[in-house]
């Protein structure tokens, strides 16, 4: 299906462009483009044939100049079908047909051209049955064919629409205002005058494209352009007149015993008699005479009126009109006239400038809203200035100033507004004043970023309410200074100042709209305080943990170290929005961490860093370290059992193990005090754990002596005292104490020495030397070795 498309497409194209369906006709003479009547279109001397079902195409050049019809004129236009378009393609492309302007039952046909085309080509698509082509075509301006096309319908229509001059001509002659139906005749005019004036645009239309070459000459489609346009402008300016004179006459009628009406017409009353010199003297004098007897009952009816007036608002009433009509009437009025009036311009001048100050407070209000946001220092002073300006031209009211409408009620409410609008002028002025001082001292908070004081102002003069849309985000502000201030403080570790600036943000209510800001303030405040316990607490702990890294190794005043400040919290919290409960917990969470490190990992540290340099020379301040041990022993408090091994290695109070029968075990041996002396006190203890089926186990105790501390022996016994379970060990009966000498490699030997099976056996040994050092001694237990005397 596919292969037989594309072999079919190109074959019915081809058929197409054999075909060639459209035929050219070429008129003779040929076709001339400028402008004229029409001129018949032949072949040579005779007509064009069309064939029925036949298509032809004939070519007008285009013309240069703008605003250009062509107009066919074609009988039979029923039996064919035909267009004008720019571009003829022979039917391969789609043809854009050109508008038709003619009138729907003309027998011609009318396309506007466009001067940048040179051809135009007059398409015939359909040809119902053959005929000949009886045409004549004319190039002809737009303005031109327009005008002549429609001047004899222009002209009936201007003379249909005319207004008949009779009651104009007779009013105040022989015809009475009283005599003419004015609401018919304005009826009438109004109607013809929309006429007219439609006729007047076409006109204009045709006018506004007139080319410059045709103004002003003696063409005669010119001529009668210009004679047919001053004709109906004529009528118009009549027309016009006579409708205000119908008005006058209308509202006249309409007013009487209606006083409201009747002011709400003197604008209408004078400007006729301002265009008095455009009527015949007899109409004038017939109004005048009409309207001079109006005012004399005038007075009194609007009086009535002014009586049940209870406001200070401006009378509505067209003071400058009316002092115009009075003026213009020859028929003088009534005193009672001018001095109504006099008054009424009076009252309005006070009522008008109250009106004028309180709208002036209101764009004021208004331009306080629509000002934006952190208005400028000068803002409140111009206002400030505008309502001085105000408050000192407002005229005041006198009742002497009103003759005799003084007494009425409106004069006493016009009295009132005055007191009224001055004090609010004052009040606006003073409260502007303030506002000045207010926003210079907000800018100058602002330029410093101190927003707190802002908020501060801004709530100490809550009655400046205008204010308050102005600084809209002031209370966030002031949270985000807080935040700022808070936030720094705890960075560079300033506790005293964050928890001042915490406690007074918790205190603190300036703020414009606090309801609003407050649950946003509380949750600050908590999050701060955590925050900043958190920050203490971390700070506490790396003040420490660098003091315990620094002293690890120290073995001088040991005792002292747990004292220093440094193991303690770095700030002391006094302030908690929940109470003084929250703020114990808080410091106890802090010293608990600081307790820890303290008897913890301080004594660890410093225990394990001590024991491997002790081990590694124990000449090396020995003694020291090994009291620097001991001392750090006393302040722990963990259970790590390698920390307590060590511990025990080193105190002299606590009891070394020996629980391996035949091993000798190390152990080392410190002065007892942390000062050297003469003869330094020393001690050491063993808890004897051997194993032993014996019920009552005895052993041989061997103590391995240092050389120096065992050549003293040959003279003096090198203890002081030796003790088991507390039970002093002498040279007696059964048991002997054997002097370690060089001949038995200084070893002391306790024989036989008998201990409590499954219990604790302590061998205490206390001995002096003029050294202060540490002694390494050796221990060893085994069974008593038979021997011979």
């Amino acid at each position: 299906m596919i292969r037989w498309c594309k072999r079919l497409i190109p074959g019915m194209l081809l058929l197409i462009l054999a075909c060639s369906p459209y035929k050219e006709l070429k008129p003779r003479p040929e076709i001339v483009s400028r402008e004229s009547e029409y001129i018949e279109l032949l072949n040579k001397d005779k007509f064009f044939r069309l064939k029925a079902g036949k298509k032809y195409f004939i070519k007008f050049p285009g013309i240069d100049q703008p605003d250009f019809y062509l107009a066919l004129r074609v009988s039979h236009l029923d039996q064919i079908y035909s267009y004008l378009t720019r571009q003829f393609t022979r039917g391969k492309a789609p043809m854009v047909a050109m508008p038709d302007e003619s009138a729907p039952t003309d027998d011609l046909l009318v396309y506007r051209l466009d001067p940048t085309v040179p051809v135009f080509y007059w398409v015939i698509d359909t040809v119902r049955q053959d005929i000949e082509l009886d045409m004549e075509y004319r190039y002809v301006p737009i303005w031109r064919f327009k005008f002549e096309t429609r001047s004899h319908e222009f002209r009936v229509n201007l003379t249909r629409n005319q207004i008949d001059r009779q009651v104009y001509e007779t009013l105040g002659v022989t015809l009475t205002a009283e005599g003419v139906d004015p609401a018919r005749e304005l009826q009438e005019v109004r109607q013809k005058s929309e006429f007219l004036r439609s006729i007047q645009g076409e006109l204009e239309q045709i006018e506004a494209i007139l080319p410059a070459g045709v103004r002003n000459t003696d063409d005669p489609a010119y001529l009668d352009f210009v004679d047919l346009q001053e004709d109906l402008q004529r009528e118009l300016a009549f027309q016009e007149d006579y409708a205000a004179l119908m008005t006058v006459l209308l509202k006249e009628r309409q007013s009487r015993n209606n006083a409201e009406k009747f002011v709400e017409a003197i604008p209408d009353f004078a400007r006729l008699f301002e265009q008095q010199d455009r009527y015949p003297g007899h109409v004038i004098q017939e109004v005048d005479r009409l309207l001079g007897n109006r005012l004399v009952d005038f007075v009194p009816q609007y009086e009535q009126l002014l009586r049940r007036k209870r406001d200070a608002a401006p009378i509505d009433f067209p003071v400058e009109a009316a002092e115009s009509l009075i003026s213009s009437l020859r028929t003088h009025p009534e005193e009672d006239v001018a001095t109504l009036v006099t008054f009424i311009r009076a009252y309005n001048r006070p009522a008008s400038a109250y009106q004028e100050a309180r709208q002036t407070l209101q764009d004021i209000r208004e331009e306080i809203r629509k000002s934006g946001n952190w208005p400028s220092g000068t803002f409140y002073r111009q206002l400030r200035q505008r309502v001085d300006r105000l408050l000192s031209t407002l005229p005041v009211p006198s009742r002497q100033d009103f003759g005799k409408y003084g007494s009425y009620a409106c004069v006493s409410a016009l009295e009132r507004a005055y007191r009224e609008i001055k004090s609010e002028l004052s009040r606006f002025g003073e409260k502007f004043r303030r506002a000045q001082q207010v926003v210079s001292d907000i800018n100058r908070y602002r330029r410093a970023g101190d927003y707190r004081a802002i908020a501060r102002a801004l709530s100490s003069n809550r009655d400046l309410d205008f204010l308050r849309d102005q600084y809209p985000n002031v209370d966030e502000l002031s949270l985000k200074q807080y935040q700022v201030d808070i936030s720094r403080a705890i960075q560079q570790q300033r506790w005293a100042e964050a928890e001042r600036n915490l406690r007074t943000l918790h205190e603190d209510r300036n703020f414009m709209n606090y309801s609003a800001i407050a649950r946003k303030k509380n949750r600050l405040v908590q999050m701060y305080e955590d925050s900043l316990a958190s920050a203490v607490e971390r700070a506490s702990r790396t003040r420490a943990e660098a003091f315990i890294q620094a002293n690890k190794g120290n073995f001088r005043n040991v005792e002292a170290l747990y004292n220093d400040p440094a193991l303690q919290p770095v700030y002391e919290l006094t302030f908690s929005s929940i109470g003084p409960n929250a703020v114990r917990a808080r410091m106890q969470k802090i010293r608990n961490a600081l307790h820890t490190l303290t008897h913890v990992r301080f004594p660890e540290l410093a225990i394990e860093t001590l024991y491997r340099d002790f081990t590694r020379d124990i000449r090396d301040n020995g003694v020291e370290k090994a009291l620097a041990i001991v001392a750090h022993g006393r302040e722990y408090q963990g259970n790590n059992p390698r920390i307590r091994r060590l511990i025990a290695e080193i105190d002299p109070e606590v009891p070394k193990v020996l629980n391996k029968p035949r091993d000798y075990r190390r152990i080392y041996v410190i002065p007892t005090s942390a000062t050297q002396s003469q003869s330094n006190q020393y001690l050491f203890r063993i808890n004897l754990q051997i194993p032993s089926e014996a019920k009552f186990p005895v052993f041989d105790v061997n103590i391995k002596l240092p050389r120096e501390l065992a050549k003293a022996a040959t003279a003096t016994r090198w203890y002081e005292q030796i003790t088991i379970n507390g039970k002093v060990l002498k040279n007696e009966g059964r048991f002997s104490i054997i002097a370690p000498t060089k001949e038995n490699d200084y070893i002391c030997q306790l024989t036989p020495l008998q201990v409590r099976k499954g219990q604790d056996n302590i061998l205490e040994v206390r001995f002096t030397s003029p050294a202060y050092k540490v002694y390494e001694i050796s221990v060893m237990a085994q069974r008593p070795i038979i021997r011979k005397n």
